[in-house]
């Protein structure tokens, strides 16, 4: 079951990289994309993979730090998110 959620995990991801390319990067995309990345990064620490979920987690912090900063409770959401990434980044520190 896991291994099925890898796959399809990655191929959520490669369709939103399509879709950055596609269209091009916008603040809502690149946020869509860095929870993809978070998703994908906690997916692959569950599989035992620390490699290639600090990989992801590295991409979808850089996402984060470079998006245009948002006031009330978006901006609460994003610094939320942003925790979210170094906590599970550090998780892959353990493994």
């Amino acid at each position: 079951p896991l291994e099925r959620r890898r796959s399809e995990a990655e191929k959520l991801l490669g369709s939103a990289r399509e879709l950055r390319d596609g269209v091009g990067a916008s603040p809502e995309i690149d946020r869509g994309l860095a929870h993809t990345l978070m998703a994908c990064g906690a997916l692959h620490i569950q599989l035992g993979d620390p490699a290639l979920a600090e990989q992801r987690l590295r991409e979808a912090l850089t996402l984060l730090r470079a998006l245009p900063p948002r006031s009330g409770s978006d901006h609460d959401e994003d610094r939320a998110t942003l925790s979210h990434a170094l906590i599970l980044l550090g998780n892959t520190q353990q493994h």
